[in-house]
């Protein structure tokens, strides 16, 4: 699998989608009048432009995130086994059951 933004080099210059997710984001740009390729930077460099400052930011989010998270699960992860196995069926069963119930979590 390739990363989701090497994928997307050819479909924003080229116009050629490289995956699905790649494909789903052409139909997303020709809903909205944009045809992908070397004039989109020409003709709506907003667009082009704010894409890429998008992933920028989301990068940046992701390293901050993981980051604070870190302590957390390592903290969990050095816990007893019985610890662990306890915490991971809790989880489990607290997104299961209502799901059984007909519910969604957030409805429960």
């Amino acid at each position: 699998m390739l990363a989701p933004n090497v994928v997307r080099v050819p479909l924003l210059s080229l116009g050629i989608p490289g995956s699905n997710s790649a494909a789903v984001l052409l139909g997303g740009l020709l809903i909205h009048g944009l045809t992908p390729g070397p004039l989109l930077f020409e003709r709506n460099p907003d667009v082009a432009y704010g894409l890429y400052g998008g992933l920028l930011v989301a990068n940046i989010a992701m390293v901050l995130i993981g980051l604070v998270i870190l302590t957390p699960c390592l903290w969990l992860v050095n816990r007893p086994k019985p610890w662990l196995i306890a915490f991971i069926l809790f989880h489990t069963m607290a997104i299961w059951l209502p799901l059984i119930r007909g519910k969604t979590p957030a409805a429960a």
